[in-house]
């Protein structure tokens, strides 16, 4: 799902038709079931509700999907990256955060989160 303030493009179009192509070759897979557990300890653990292109994003790492997310300041482009580990805690997720008061930032919120 596209997020409204972002025009959608042919990347955007190709990225989904191939997410699309892993939920459905993934034997034992379900992304409806997927998707609504991320969802739901998302908000549980953070009290933030994900955007719908945040979960896409999470179930995109879940399933093996390389992620870039480009998007402004304040967009919210951590969470789907950390959504995953509140799923599997004993997971190893790295962000390279370009600036130290920003990883200063990212590390409370996700001490926060108990991660």
């Amino acid at each position: 799902m596209f997020h409204p303030l972002i025009p959608p493009t042919p990347y955007h179009q190709k990225s989904y038709a191939y997410l699309s192509s892993q939920q459905i070759n993934t034997s034992r897979y379900c992304s409806e079931t997927t998707r609504h557990t991320l969802s739901t300890i998302c908000e549980a653990r953070t009290g933030r509700k994900p955007y719908p292109w945040q979960i896409d994003c999470a179930e995109a790492l879940i399933l093996g999907i390389d992620c870039i997310v480009l998007a402004g300041t304040g967009f919210g482009k951590t969470l789907p990256f950390t959504i995953p580990s509140l799923l599997h805690p004993n997971k190893i997720t790295i962000v390279i955060s370009p600036l130290n008061a920003l990883e200063e930032d990212q590390v409370c919120t996700l001490v926060s989160f108990q991660l």
